[in-house]
């Protein structure tokens, strides 16, 4: 029997017993197998496979769950999902050679994993026993001591490790344990098909480099929605249309199948299938509601107010998204109902786009931005489809919106769809902060330190490390300290002048800036009486004052 008819009567049998330890039986394979299938297809769980797969899922090696979890490696691997590559292996068009390989694998697999079943799931009992028999009789401050001698060691020996040997992934992996507290993006306007002669005016007058860009310091669990309002602040934008984020195509639409056929304009066509972006739909993407009250929900700018203040109270945290439809329970439902209503399985995203009023591709603002962008320089997860594919499975399960994974190194924030304003979204780096007491934590040494008062002492007694566990300098760190501690963005670099609303777009703005400098005083006047009203001031925005 292949591995692939295994895999489909585990599954037949097991909605039939509803007892993996029969189904097994039934089949003939053994219990880890049937019960790693039963878990790739979310038909059976226990608190232990959570916790395994939800390790997992995070990027946590399998060393690193054994000991987070005080088990056997052999345990952990018995808990985990099956891949892709796994599950097709046992292929009929696999060669003699292929075959004779996969036979051996799966007597050699057979005798593991009948040695976990015992001696090793035995011997996991019995230290889950002593552990939890130690952890009663043990004080908290007892346990508390362990810790930080066993986070003296962990230092100790990092101190030794030469950080040249390592990669920047490897770094990164090491980094995201410590739970980045900050991250650095760089705000880039698309400006594809701005010419020289536009270019010149741009850097003649608008002040611009390189490119109308923006560096900013966020929090690491900034939401997109929130992000929406820090990106309108650094650019001058004033909240007065539509706005959207999204993936690039090509992310896309591999997360939902597609094969990047363009049209006879040269676009690319959506052309995954409908049922594909349903799984996804409420847990990365939108559902395409026409509720726009419900999706700005908190759209409450009264007349009078303040629009630096209005601003800076939507993109400070803690963050929360209140909106019913940004939810999983919410717009999945809608998804499938349409699916189910009128027969959509064998549509092409393509197929369906006009029949919405909203994207298909339009992400969800509740997510928060470290979940969804890959730090540059850092390579994508080759295992992410099969990773997301049982985090869908997971959620259908669960009551609350769960965490999800990063898919890209960009994001494309839209904003204005008359103007056409684009703005490409990129992790460049994330840090973390230490303070005084955890500076003595690493140290091992007992004693009394100075506690901070007031939000100057907070901030000075704080140390920042980059993605590369690099010390920062005192101006960055204390940029850093400043976004951990008030929840709010930090600007960093500023290239170009202020934008505004209503100008036509980047072809609009540059000859909005030829007007204002021509030699028509009339038609001068006229323009900056109207730039005035719309909020631009003309004069270069200085980072600090940036957000």
């Amino acid at each position: 029997m292949g591995n692939d008819d295994i895999y489909q009567q585990v599954i037949a049998d097991y909605k039939i017993t509803g007892s993996v330890k029969k189904t097994a039986q039934n089949v003939g394979t053994t219990l880890v197998r049937a019960q790693r299938i039963l878990i790739t297809e979310g038909l059976w769980s226990s608190p232990t496979s959570e916790k395994v797969v939800d390790l997992y899922v995070r990027g946590k090696t399998v060393p690193e769950i054994a000991e987070e979890l005080f088990v056997s490696e052999k345990t952990v691997q018995a808990y985990l999902p099956y891949t892709r590559t796994e599950k097709s292996y046992g292929g009929e068009d696999r060669s003699l050679d292929a075959r004779k390989s996969g036979d051996y694998r799966k007597r050699m697999q057979i005798a593991a994993e009948s040695q976990v079943s015992k001696d090793d799931m035995k011997k996991e009992r019995e230290e889950m026993d002593e552990k939890i028999r130690s952890i009663k009789i043990i004080e908290r401050d007892e346990l508390e001591a362990a810790r930080k001698a066993s986070d003296k060691r962990i230092t100790e020996a990092s101190l030794k490790e030469n950080i040249s040997e390592f990669t920047t992934e490897e770094l990164y992996t090491k980094h995201m344990q410590k739970q980045p507290e900050v991250l650095k993006l760089k705000l880039s306007l698309d400006m594809e098909y701005v010419d020289e002669s536009d270019m010149e005016v741009l850097r003649k007058y608008g002040k611009v480099e390189n490119g109308i860009t923006r560096e900013i310091l966020v929090p690491a669990d900034i939401t997109l929605h929130a992000l929406n309002y820090a990106i309108l602040r650094s650019f001058g934008w004033q909240n007065s249309h539509l706005h959207r984020f999204c993936l690039p195509k090509g992310v896309f639409q591999k997360l939902t199948g597609g094969k990047n056929k363009v049209d006879k304009y040269d676009h690319v066509e959506y052309d995954g299938k409908y049922k594909d972006w349903v799984n996804l739909c409420g847990l990365y993407f939108r559902y395409p509601t026409e509720d726009f009250e419900d999706i700005y929900w908190d759209d409450d700018y009264e007349e009078g107010q303040s629009i630096k203040t209005w601003f800076r109270k939507k993109y400070t945290g803690p963050y929360r998204y209140k909106g019913e439809w940004e939810h999983y329970s919410v717009a999945n439902a809608a998804a499938n109902r349409d699916m189910k209503e009128h027969s959509l399985e064998k549509h092409s995203i393509q197929d369906l786009l006009f029949d919405y009023q909203g994207g298909m591709d339009e992400l969800l603002e509740r997510i928060p931005l470290v979940e969804l962008l890959i730090p540059k320089g850092i390579k994508e997860d080759s295992g992410i489809l099969d990773k997301i594919k049982f985090l869908q499975k997971r959620q259908e399960k669960e009551a609350k919106d769960i965490s999800v994974l990063p898919v890209a190194h960009e994001l494309i924030y839209s904003y204005d769809y008359g103007d056409g304003w684009d703005v490409r979204i990129t992790f460049e780096d994330c840090y973390y902060t230490k303070d005084g007491f955890d500076a003595q934590k690493e140290s091992g040494l007992e004693g009394g330190i100075i506690i901070p008062v007031t939000d100057k002492q907070v901030l000075a007694d704080k140390t920042a490390f980059d993605m590369n566990n690099q010390k920062l300098g005192k101006a960055m760190t204390l940029k850093v300290a400043t976004v951990v501690m008030k929840k709010k963005p930090v600007g960093l670099t500023v290239d170009g002048l202020s934008l505004m609303d209503d100008v036509g777009g980047i072809g609009g703005y540059v000859d909005f800036l030829r007007v204002i400098h021509g030699e028509d005083p009339d038609e001068k006047e006229d323009m900056k009486e109207w730039a005035k009203w719309m909020g631009w001031t003309g004069r270069m925005t200085k980072p600090e004052s940036l957000l």
